[in-house]
Parts: C-alpha cells; sequence; structure tokens
C-alpha cells in the first residue's frame, strides 16, 4: 500500500501512515490496485474508471493521479497525463514518479528542453538511474546535443555494456558529428548483440561510406536490404554506390 499523501510505502492492512498520519481509506487501495490490474492488461480505459474511483473517494491520492497519467500516456494522450502529473506533484512536490514521468510526457509532446529539467531534478537523488539517463538522452538527440546525448549513453553503458539502444543511439549521434570511426566501432557493438539489426548495418554503411571504404559499406547496405528488403534509405544508399 502507497500513502496517498506523501507516497510512503505502508503494509498492505495499514490504517495510519506512519510518517504522515494520514488516515487510510482501504477502498482507495483497492480500487487503485483494480486499476494497476487493468493497466497490466493494457486496459487503460478500465483503469483510469479504477483511478477515478480511487480520487473520488480521496482527491489527494498521489499513487491514482499518478497512474492515472500513466494510463493517458500509454492512450498518447500526453497533455492529459501532464495535468495528472500536475496534481500529484502539487499534493507532493517531491514525488520523483509523476516528476519523470512528466518529463517523459513532455518529451511526447516536443517539449525536451522541460522533459530535461524534469529528469534533473529526479537525478539529483538518483545519480545512477540509467533509465532516466537513457531517456535523457533521447531528449539530447532531440534537441541536437549529440556531444550530451553521448554522455547519457555513456552512463548507462558503464552499468549495463550490452544495452543495444544506447550503443545505436551513441553511434548515430558519433555519426552526427562526423566522428565515423568511433560511430563504426558502436554499431559493431550493436551488431555483436543482435547481428539481425537493419538499421544498424545501415548507419554502419553510412559512417564507412563517410571513411571512404565504398566497397565495405555497400556490403553494410546489402545486409540491411537482406533484413529488410524494403529498407528505402538503403536501397538509395546502395543505388548511388553502385553507378
Amino acid at each position: 500500500m502507497i500513502c496517498p499523501k506523501c507516497a510512503s510505502r505502508l503494509p498492505d492492512n495499514a490504517k495510519f501512515c506512519l510518517e504522515c498520519g494520514t488516515r487510510l481509506a482501504q477502498q482507495d487501495s483497492e480500487w487503485v490496485a483494480k486499476g494497476n490490474y487493468w493497466a497490466s492488461l493494457n486496459k487503460h480505459d478500465e483503469a483510469i474508471a479504477c483511478y477515478d474511483r480511487a480520487i473520488e473517494a480521496d482527491p489527494n491520492n498521489v499513487e491514482a493521479w499518478n497512474n492515472r497519467g500513466n494510463s493517458l500516456a500509454r492512450l498518447g494522450e500526453f497533455a492529459k497525463s501532464i495535468e495528472c502529473y500536475d496534481r500529484a506533484l502539487s499534493i507532493n512536490p517531491g514525488y520523483e514518479k509523476s516528476m519523470y514521468n512528466k518529463g517523459f510526457a513532455l518529451s511526447h509532446l516536443g517539449r525536451h528542453a522541460e522533459a530535461i529539467e524534469h529528469y534533473d531534478r529526479v537525478l539529483r537523488n538518483n545519480p545512477g538511474d540509467t533509465e532516466i539517463w537513457y531517456t535523457r538522452g533521447y531528449s539530447m538527440i532531440s534537441l541536437g546535443r549529440y556531444v550530451d546525448a553521448i554522455d547519457c549513453y555513456l552512463k548507462v553503458l558503464a552499468d549495463n555494456p550490452r544495452h543495444r539502444d544506447a550503443w545505436y543511439n551513441m553511434g548515430y549521434c558519433m555519426n552526427r558529428l562526423r566522428r565515423h570511426e568511433e560511430a563504426k566501432d558502436c554499431f559493431d557493438k550493436v551488431l555483436s548483440i543482435d547481428p539481425r539489426d537493419a538499421d544498424a548495418w545501415f548507419e554502419k554503411g553510412k559512417a564507412l561510406e563517410e571513411l571512404g571504404n565504398r566497397e565495405e559499406a555497400l556490403k553494410c547496405y546489402d545486409r540491411t536490404l537482406e533484413i529488410v528488403p524494403a529498407h528505402e534509405n538503403a536501397m538509395k544508399s546502395r543505388k548511388r554506390l553502385a553507378k
């Protein structure tokens, strides 16, 4: 059970929060639990209906507001999800789940500078949270801040050297910075984890082409097309090199 006011974790049968003294309504936690069940099945409309019942019983239920926002985000309703996260944060300004989730929703609305601000607030207390560093890197790429994005992915890879997407995104940044040798090495890492990653073969081909190795680049484009025959960019690049 989560305290709806201060978000402390409590025993399921608790009557009062030991941290803030809030009286706990068992009905609230039951509706939140039902909502979480529906959300786990990707039945987000049903989940929202349950969270609404919890909020009706206790308008200050932080967990219900946060989880309602999560379900709205899964339905693509990011602006509405932010309203829920804001409500949760107005009740408990230090509730980091809503702070992070709001950042994630902001990034989906293209508001990446604001998203980064929210990620940074959570990272102050959780500097080792690699999920946040990863999503922060995505926003950095979207802003064209490739060096900052690379710093994010290096932190992810320090914790998990086989994080395929972090290697891929770092290689993408290296290519945009014209650091093509380093980009190629990143995509080699991706392909050592997943040899059938067509986009990694394509990006490796681009790096090799920029390095002047047209023959090896052509092989990469061919490999891309073996995996995804309709890969439009690989078809265009192969056609250009084959002339």
